[in-house]
């Protein structure tokens, strides 16, 4: 079960979090579970974090470098890459952007999620930072649903629903586009637009095969229809 958050949204970055499930009698403290679990931040590092308030229970207790290490307790704290992450040199271009809809362009390179070593130069948070898409999902019942322009985004979109605790779909529908293989996996199951991309293909190399035998194109607009795949998420 993923717990709801007691931290704020930080520059467009939700907190995570981390069930403790090893042994109590294995860390006198949690500054010492913290730097033996993740050894690529220093002790320093995270005497800073815990020193701002950045590191806390489930219950938004702050945890302190002496605060005993409890199996059962579920702490959050903040990524960070401590300056470390390589800016990526792109805007991201939004297509479209309405009440309703949010439709992104983005250059197969760019990671979709924060994911390894790269945090804030993540589409989500970008688009968190630049349209307000964690604001929006933090406006308790304002919003019943949410369509996304791929799989992807609703991925996303499902992600940060979870971290909020924000029940899909009873509190928040989801859907994508597109019927990824991934899609069936997430839990809820996504459900998604599927269309015929081979149709796709065949009608495109038709219309260019004609145009460049100098024959008209009569159809200017071809619609090869789509089908919803009906899951888990609405």
């Amino acid at each position: 079960m993923k717990p709801t958050a007691p931290l704020p949204l930080k520059d467009g970055v939700a907190p995570s979090y981390l069930w403790l499930q090893e042994a109590a009698d294995l860390w006198s403290n949690m500054l010492d579970f913290l730097t033996a679990r993740f050894p690529g931040v220093t002790e320093e590092a995270w005497r800073q974090r815990m020193a701002r308030g950045e590191v806390v229970n489930q219950d938004g207790v702050a945890l302190t470098p002496a605060s005993p290490y409890r199996r059962g307790d579920c702490i959050f704290y903040y990524r960070d890459l401590e300056g470390s992450e390589t800016p990526i040199p792109f805007t991201e271009q939004i297509l479209h952007q309405d009440e309703h809809l949010l439709v992104v362009d983005k250059p197969h390179f760019v990671p979709v999620i924060p994911t390894g070593r790269f945090l804030h130069e993540s589409l989500l948070v970008r688009l968190k930072k630049k349209t307000g898409l964690a604001d929006l999902l933090a406006q308790d019942g304002a919003i019943d649903g949410v369509f996304c322009s791929s799989d992807i985004l609703a991925m996303g979109v499902m992600i940060e629903a979870q971290v909020r605790g924000i029940a899909i779909p009873s509190q928040l529908a989801v859907m994508g586009f597109g019927d990824l293989s991934f899609s069936r996996d997430l839990h809820p199951q996504l459900t998604t637009v599927r269309i015929d991309g081979t149709g796709i293909g065949k009608t495109a190399a038709r219309f260019i095969i004609e145009r460049a035998e100098g024959r008209e194109v009569p159809e200017r607009v071809h619609d090869i229809g789509f089908t919803i795949i009906e899951r888990q998420s609405v």
